[in-house]
């Protein structure tokens, strides 16, 4: 993730300027590191604590569902025909939208604002 708010915003800013392919390398390559650091963590080391970007603190193990419901929520501010029904429940329940986060389309489809 990020070390701070500033940093994440900054790199948001960046890679919304790069071509569709650069972000699809990005998307995967990220992945593939991600794997790897999940993969190689010592059992012990997932219950290891650590504070997150909003100073709360957080266990390695809630990273990955987080980092599913990251995906889901970019996935569906996108607006590319993607319903919050397609996630799977446990991310739905999770990103479900609070206080209007989250438009409902037309045609059914959710658009995060």
């Amino acid at each position: 993730m990020w070390t701070s708010a500033a940093e994440r915003d900054e790199i948001e800013e960046y890679t919304a300027t790069l071509p569709p392919q650069a972000l699809r390398n990005l998307a995967l390559h990220t992945a593939i590191h991600l794997d790897v650091e999940w993969r190689d963590l010592a059992p012990w080391a997932w219950e290891e604590v650590f504070t997150g970007l909003d100073g709360r603190p957080i266990a390695f193990r809630a990273t990955v569902p987080a980092r599913a419901g990251l995906l889901w929520k970019a996935a569906l501010g996108l607006g590319n025909g993607g319903r919050l029904a397609d996630a799977p429940d446990a991310i739905r329940r999770a990103i479900r939208p609070a206080s209007g986060a989250c438009g409902t389309l037309a045609d059914g489809r959710h658009r995060l604002r």
